[in-house]
């Protein structure tokens, strides 16, 4: 038989366990309950901590033993329970402190100088639960590489910090500043490109314009544009400086080569074709590899029962202008046999012809003239001659010519009865 005592129903308070510095009170930690009456209860503690600033001044066990005695049913008060309560304090929280901001700084040349363990300053405000000494550590990381890409001025640089308490609770954080490159590449007066990096700068241009895409065309050679120079740096920063809008000017054809040498003749024999492509034509380039067109024209300048002789100007034009540059020769054509033209007047001849600007003006009829010179635009050269009474047969000089540059006049002879005449005179030489 189990005899029955008064701590039977006894209801011991349950082990604890504390964040330091903690509660140790029985208040918190709880008492026997449920007691039977005059059954009391008293505690001792026995406790681990070293006081000597160690974890274990910290981190620590008390064992609470609880003694019981029931007065009223052992009339000699001996103990009658015993229990051990383990209440147990612990450090498990790290110190905590003040750090300094992550900043962002923009790279320039040198800034590595700067990059310490003084960019940032330690940590402040430094705290821990155990008010022991706390011990910090710190390194620093760098993500840059120096390889003159966008790593190299586009990277981390970090401050790891570690903080921890005599129980080794370490709080760890991370101070970073983000170095970057964002600045464009700048442009001097003298057209060169720098950049805050310090490394290499891409310069590129781009030009826009209104040329027409059509080589046939006038646009295509005579047009404005404009030149866009954009620098761009190792991080695709980038700027643009555009020139003042320049103008394409058509330069026109210039001649090469001459079939013969100015005012010299081509003869042609009797049967023969007086086309330039059989007497041969003046060559023209252009500069800028258009395409060249060209013609002539031929001007009679006397003819006879044997032969022509024509003033011939061959000319060329690109899509845009003329040419300054022409070919100037003459044709001596021997006309074929038994076949007689007369294109000229009977009574009124010049000669030589061509001349110098000197000449004899022969005319048949008697009587009075009006004789005039003029340029083929109708310009008149110098003043009307009279030549009064005039015998049949006169052999007139003439010398309005002799001022004037080399080329083609017309001679405009006017009779008393108002019947004009023209005669063409070659001036060849100045």
């Amino acid at each position: 038989v189990i005899s029955w005592t008064p701590f039977d129903d006894v209801v011991y308070p349950s082990d604890q366990t504390h964040q330091f510095p903690g509660d140790t009170t029985v208040a918190t930690n709880g008492s026997p309950d449920s007691l039977y009456v005059g059954t009391v209860y008293t505690h001792s503690d026995i406790s681990t901590q070293t006081n000597d600033s160690t974890c274990s001044d910290v981190t620590y066990d008390i064992t609470r033993t609880w003694d019981g005695i029931a007065g009223d049913y052992n009339s000699s008060n001996t103990s009658g329970a015993s229990h051990d309560q383990m209440i147990h304090i612990e450090d498990t929280t790290p110190p905590t402190a003040d750090f300094p901001a992550d900043t962002t700084m923009e790279y320039y040349v040198g800034i590595e100088d700067v990059l310490n363990s003084s960019l940032f300053g330690p940590p402040t405000n430094i705290q821990d639960n155990s008010n022991l000494p706390v011990d910090s550590t710190m390194w620093d990381e760098s993500t840059q590489i120096m390889n003159g890409s966008c790593a190299q001025v586009n990277f981390l640089y970090s401050h790891h910090w570690t903080l921890g308490d005599v129980c080794s609770n370490n709080l760890f954080h991370s101070i970073t500043a983000n170095i970057e490159d964002t600045t464009p590449p700048v442009r001097d007066d003298d057209g060169n490109w720098s950049d805050n990096s310090g490394l290499e700068v891409l310069v590129t241009t781009d030009t826009t314009s209104n040329q027409n895409p059509d080589p046939t065309t006038c646009e295509h050679y005579d047009y404005d544009y404009t030149v866009t120079e954009t620098g761009t740096d190792v991080c695709g920063n980038e700027d643009s400086h555009v020139y003042p809008q320049e103008t394409m000017e058509n330069e026109a054809p210039y001649i090469t080569s001459l079939p013969v040498p100015n005012y010299d003749t081509i003869t042609v024999t009797e049967g023969g074709s007086i086309h330039p492509d059989s007497t041969g034509w003046a060559e023209w380039t252009d500069p800028e590899n258009g395409p060249v067109e060209r013609d002539y024209q031929d001007d009679l300048v006397e003819e006879d029962e044997i032969h022509r002789l024509w003033y011939r100007e061959q000319f060329a034009w690109d899509p845009c202008e003329n040419s300054p540059d022409s070919s100037m020769h003459y044709i001596y054509e021997y006309k074929p046999t038994g076949i007689e033209e007369k294109l000229k007047p009977d009574n009124v001849y010049v000669y030589p012809n061509p001349t110098d600007g000197n000449f004899t003006l022969h005319y048949d009829k008697a009587g009075t003239i009006k004789v005039g010179a003029y340029d083929l635009s109708g310009r008149q050269i110098g003043e009307e001659q009279i030549y009064q009474n005039l015998p049949e047969n006169s052999n007139i000089p003439y010398h309005n010519l002799n001022s004037v540059a080399k080329g083609l006049y017309i001679l405009k002879i006017q009779d008393e009865d108002g019947v004009v005449e023209t005669e063409k005179v070659l001036k060849s030489k100045y």
